[in-house]
């Protein structure tokens, strides 16, 4: 079993907390204003739409924050899978903007590993990525914020941290993982995409890169 260095940190789950309590009162107070409409304050009820409507916000965005810490439980799970060669590290935050959902060393490498908990179809085309669905009217497409750019510059983050700090010039595997996606079509793509079942395997399979158990404790270390 792989070692964790680093524990998930409760960060999306006390935001999911937080965004389902406001929820939870935003529809109470609808709720009053609602029923004091009905009998007392007629204009209420407009307040009661407002309060409704922020309620519905905020419960999309306690979905939101769920299904990330879900994604990243998944994941971690399946890190679990590889031997006590590897270090595992979950939850870097290297900036106030910058976080990294999870970073293993192992004797075969780095890699920096970006969870998306993402439902539906998918093509990625040069970095440039869309979600694909189908209603009633047919096919329709949207883009969406690239996960493979994103993760890309977390291994060029994470790869100048080791140079500069350990001295050691290593290649980072930049990896996005897919929970639920129904189909991924790939042109052209920054990054290694995978679905959840393949990552310990892709990991574990890997060639080229070789660190001494003393290299892989020093980069762990690092973040």
């Amino acid at each position: 079993m792989a070692k964790i260095l680093k524990k998930r940190r409760r960060y999306l789950e006390e935001k999911a907390k937080r965004n389902a309590k406001v929820a939870l009162a935003l529809s109470f107070s609808g709720s009053v204003f609602l029923a004091l409409s009905f009998f007392f304050i007629p204009f209420l009820i407009y307040l009661s739409i407002i309060q409704f409507s922020f309620a519905l916000f905020f419960f999309e965005r306690y979905r939101d924050f769920k299904k990330g810490f879900e994604g990243e439980l998944l994941v971690i799970k399946q890190l679990m899978k590889l031997d006590d060669s590897y270090l595992v590290l979950n939850d870097i935050k290297l900036s106030p903007r910058e976080n990294i959902d999870h970073i293993v060393i192992g004797p075969n490498g780095v890699f920096v590993i970006e969870t998306k908990n993402y439902e539906g179809d998918f093509v990625c085309e040069n970095d440039r990525w869309i979600k694909r669905y189908y209603t009633k009217k047919g096919l329709k497409e949207y883009e969406i914020k690239s996960p493979s750019k994103q993760v890309k510059r977390n291994a060029i983050r994470v790869k100048k941290i080791i140079r500069e700090k350990a001295n050691m010039n290593v290649w980072v595997d930049a990896i996005v993982v897919f929970i639920k996606a129904s189909d991924i079509i790939l042109k052209n793509c920054g990054a290694t995409v995978l679905n959840l079942d393949e990552l310990p395997e892709y990991i574990k399979n890997k060639k080229g890169l070789k660190l001494s158990p003393q290299q892989i404790k020093t980069i762990g270390k690092l973040f």
